[in-house]
């Protein structure tokens, strides 16, 4: 397996994928891209600390993770966890091979943009010493008809959430309100100022999003494309887990350093807060803006 057929994990913004992404780089046989790599994109060498890293498991779980598992960072790490090196989003990699944010319906990858995104990610892949890469970037639900051009023998890991979960945290997190929505334009600040509910907002930026992937995955042959639920993944982390190791072809015995890093994390399933924080209005008139997509995806 080489760089050149990444595994692309997919996923609504707030759906888990920053967790996932940081669960499945821990193993010491994959490779990702990491907050060096995109600092630093035209250096991949800078992959090489991905190497030091897997020696010391336990930094992975202090850099990476917070208490109870949780991944994202709502505010700064501190300074040493800041140079540890940690799976990024890192669209400077992206960028500087010449792919769009939001490419065109009609965008053809030209032969320069195919070699220069294939070679950054087998380069990593190799200086990293895994086996495969593993890449999440939110943009990437909008880019599946550019990335299955790209990469035709990529695998896809789609991550789904309740969409009334996701709506409850997007107006959370501390880039929500700046964050420049693909499918206005605006961004969320611009559209709560011209009267939009911030939480009803939210709510329909999941269906967006949904639309937008199950659109793209249309493209998607099955044995490429597997599919997780976040609460799964939460009850039965090392079943889900495992899973999604075969699914890439990796050896799905896990390592034993890795499997008690992942236990160290004491994974779990929590009580939403969305059941106890909203108001019976809320809920309603958030199931009807997400009606079809919850009842697609069966929450409804």
């Amino acid at each position: 397996m080489s760089g050149s057929n990444p595994v692309i994990l997919l996923g609504a913004g707030r759906s888990g994928t920053t967790l996932l992404y940081k669960l499945l780089s821990a193993h010491p046989n994959i490779a990702y891209l990491s907050n060096y790599q995109n600092r630093w994109p035209a250096w991949p060498v800078t992959a090489l600390t991905h190497r030091v890293l897997n020696i010391f498991p336990h930094l992975m779980a202090s850099a990476w993770f917070m208490g109870g598992g949780g991944a994202y960072f709502n505010e700064g790490r501190n300074w040493l966890q800041s140079i540890v090196p940690t799976p990024a989003e890192a669209e400077s990699v992206y960028r500087t091979s010449g792919l769009p944010l939001t490419p065109d319906p009609e965008f053809h990858a030209s032969s320069e943009l195919v070699r220069a995104i294939n070679s950054n990610f087998e380069k990593i892949r190799r200086i990293s010493g895994g086996e495969v890469v593993v890449t999440k970037r939110t943009a990437n639900n909008r880019r599946i008809p550019a990335l299955n051009k790209i990469f035709p023998n990529a695998k896809y890991i789609h991550l789904v959430r309740d969409g009334r979960a996701v709506a409850y945290s997007l107006p959370r997190v501390d880039w929500w309100d700046d964050h420049i929505l693909y499918w206005c334009g605006k961004s969320p600040k611009e559209m709560v100022a011209e009267g939009a509910a911030p939480l009803f907002l939210a709510a329909r930026n999941w269906v967006e999003e949904m639309k937008s992937l199950q659109t793209g995955l249309q493209l998607i042959e099955t044995p490429n494309l597997l599919e997780v639920r976040y609460e799964m993944l939460l009850k039965k982390p090392f079943e889900e887990i495992q899973r999604m190791v075969e699914f890439i072809g990796l050896e799905s015995s896990l390592p034993n350093k890795y499997f008690k890093l992942v236990d160290s994390l004491q994974l779990k399933p929590r009580e939403e807060s969305w059941l106890k924080g909203w108001p019976a209005e809320q809920r309603k008139r958030v199931e009807e803006i997400q009606y079809e997509h919850l009842r697609r995806w069966g929450y409804l």
